[in-house]
């Protein structure tokens, strides 16, 4: 069987992340064509704003600069089932903050997709995320 995680770069960024839950976006297409191609392959994505953010931050912020929670939690979960629905078999949030688990694996089951595994992913800073960075 064999598996892939699925890293996406070069998006239009803004300080809200909203390409990462834009219809047809780099994710979306790049598992959709993962899972056409290769139908048996397991696809993990990355669940995270950094590479959706213009500032390359994991998290969501206030218009004072503090991190917003519940903007952040709400884009990883649409994130989630965004790419659920385009056939990821696990989703990895990476953002570490309180509640972000959680608040993936609700929008998963909310929207169905109880199967579809969540990993938390832990990103540490090393020059494999140079790339996401702006």
């Amino acid at each position: 069987m064999g598996g892939v995680k699925a890293f996406t770069l070069g998006h239009d960024r803004d300080n809200a992340g909203s390409t990462a839950v834009s219809s047809g976006n780099l994710m979306v297409q790049a598992v959709s064509a993962i899972r056409e191609v290769t139908p048996d392959l397991a696809v993990t994505t990355e669940v995270c704003g950094c590479s959706w953010t213009s500032s390359g931050e994991c998290v969501l912020r206030t218009p004072t600069g503090r991190i917003d929670l519940d903007a952040t939690h709400r884009l990883m979960g649409e994130m989630a089932v965004q790419h659920a629905e385009s056939g990821a078999d696990v989703v990895s949030p990476t953002a570490m903050l309180d509640g972000s688990v959680r608040a993936v694996r609700a929008a998963l089951d909310e929207r169905g997709f109880r199967d579809v595994g969540v990993n938390p992913n832990l990103a540490i800073h090393t020059t494999l995320y140079g790339p996401f960075k702006p």
